[in-house]
């Protein structure tokens, strides 16, 4: 039984030492066949998982007439993915047990979550889903971008002043 699963596609391959000391056992690294670094830390007597993945992707990376991008791609992965709508995907995870988050950062999208170990494998079918195929649907497409914020709202404005700051960084 895996008690806590890391998936990690990372710009550098790292374990944070806090991550490490607050696990008190080893963390296991090795490369997936898709490129991902993956970190395993298993407890036995744990029935629970806890994963997490980023993807180089984020804010910092939208194009500049497309401020937002990153957050909006987040929002929609989960939306329909491989041969599942969204109605699918979210009650497969319901019946899984599984809570999954997908949030744009600066620097990366993460998906983040927890459920039960005993369903690991149906877990990385529907993430692997949501990750490398999401189908993008026209209709759930409209709904987000009846959603999204004004371009003249003061939020959109300060965005684009963090950007333009943080930039400065990764140039």
């Amino acid at each position: 039984v895996i008690a806590a699963l890391a998936l990690f596609t990372t710009l550098s391959s790292f374990v944070s030492p806090v991550m490490a000391g607050d696990f008190g056992g080893a963390i296991d690294k090795w490369q997936h066949p898709s490129g991902a670094t993956v970190y395993l830390a298993e407890r036995h007597d744990f029935p629970y998982i806890t994963f997490h993945l980023t993807v180089r992707s984020g804010a910092l990376f939208d194009p500049a007439q497309k401020s937002g991008l990153a957050n909006f791609t987040a929002k929609f992965m989960a939306r329909g993915a491989g041969e599942r709508g969204r109605k699918e995907i979210v009650t497969q995870l319901d019946q899984l047990g599984v809570e999954l988050n997908i949030t744009a950062g600066q620097t990366g999208i993460s998906f983040d979550g927890d459920g039960l170990s005993r369903n690991l494998n149906e877990l990385v079918d529907v993430l692997g889903d949501v990750i490398q195929r999401p189908t993008f649907p026209k209709a759930e497409l409209e709904k987000l971008e009846a959603k999204q914020i004004d371009i003249d709202s003061p939020m959109y404005i300060l965005n684009l002043k963090l950007k333009s700051d943080l930039s400065k960084f990764t140039e």
